[in-house]
């Protein structure tokens, strides 16, 4: 049994094409302990081999001394890892009890919007939770529509205003770490159907064949000469179809000019169709380089939605008609 114990973590994570992290190999620690102290009690029966056995000992356990040293003190210089895995315990403790306080009264698992795998963030707040991932904020932002969803930013600034009027900041929970990573929360409450349309500047209420609902876009036009416009556009998740498990769609935003041609090809952040959970809202915001030479009402901004695993462009029901696209008017410079 001892050397089943020994032996099969190490071999499970020694012979794996995906990286293994090391505390994994901790399971076999208090094996191979065991097996150590056997193997040595037969050293301590000899006179002459029980001093250098000791001697041996003793320049083990300085070279692991250093060597917590060491680490303890790489640790200190960088508490933190991507996606939390191997950060600090004192580092990792504070925001899972920081999840914990901010997610009380909720039903579990507890829904979290990170850059992180459900068994990390659970172990550090003690909680069944599920990890809202494969999220590249702010470029896609996530908006629940059923259960309160927490935010746990990793060195990504706070922009208000892409979680709406009724989420909740806590800047006095915010954390700045030794090697500069900031950690920031947001507690974002359910948004229903009303409440998500009224987030967008010109409401559209445009059904999909893909099941998502374009709800609306703002555009904002920039303050200084040269540089682009900001268009953002919200998707709500109004029918799960069968087979959209599979899918993965994400919208895109074509620049064309008077005469037709595409001067800008933008592509959204897309989302797996398995992450889909009925009326969650998704709101995609990108950049839209307008030419500097262009004149004032030249310009057509087409958005719609494209599935790259199908490649199908999903048709969109803008009022009065069907369409692929929904075309807005992009006033030039």
């Amino acid at each position: 049994m001892l050397l089943i114990w020994f032996a099969l973590p190490i071999l499970f994570t020694g012979f794996s094409s995906h990286p293994a992290h090391i505390h994994y190999l901790l399971l076999a620690c208090p094996a191979g302990h065991v097996l150590a102290a056997w193997g040595m009690a037969a050293l301590f029966q000899h006179r002459w081999l029980r001093w250098a056995t000791l001697v041996v000992l003793l320049g083990i356990c300085l070279i692991f001394a250093l060597n917590l040293v060491r680490a303890s003190q790489a640790v200190a210089r960088n508490p933190s890892a991507p996606d939390f895995d191997g950060w600090s315990l004192s580092i990792g403790t504070q925001v899972g009890a920081t999840i914990r306080e901010l997610s009380q009264g909720q039903s579990l698992p507890l829904r979290l919007c990170t850059d992180g795998r459900d068994e990390v963030l659970g172990s550090l707040c003690g909680h069944l939770v599920l990890v809202e991932q494969g999220l590249n904020y702010p470029s896609l932002t996530l908006l629940p529509g059923h259960e309160t969803l927490l935010h746990v930013l990793v060195n990504r600034p706070v922009q208000r205003d892409l979680f709406g009027p009724q989420a909740e900041f806590f800047p006095d929970k915010d954390l700045r770490l030794a090697d500069g990573t900031t950690v920031s929360f947001v507690r974002v409450p359910p948004y229903d159907r009303q409440a998500a349309m009224a987030l967008a500047g010109t409401p559209v209420d445009a059904p999909s064949d893909s099941g998502l609902t374009l709800l609306g876009y703002s555009l904002e036009r920039p303050a200084e000469t040269g540089s682009p416009w900001v268009c953002t556009t919200y998707w709500r998740v109004e029918r799960l179809l069968p087979g959209c498990e599979e899918w993965y769609v994400g919208p895109f935003y074509h620049l064309v000019d008077a005469q037709g041609r595409m001067v800008a090809n933008v592509s959204g952040e897309g989302r797996w169709g398995y992450r889909w959970q009925l009326d969650d809202v998704y709101i995609s915001r990108v950049e839209l380089p307008l030419p500097a030479t262009g004149q004032a009402g030249t310009y057509r901004l087409i958005v719609g939605l494209f599935d790259t695993i199908q490649s199908v462009r999903y048709v969109l029901q803008v009022p009065d008609s069907l369409a692929e696209v929904l075309e807005i008017g992009l006033p030039g410079r």
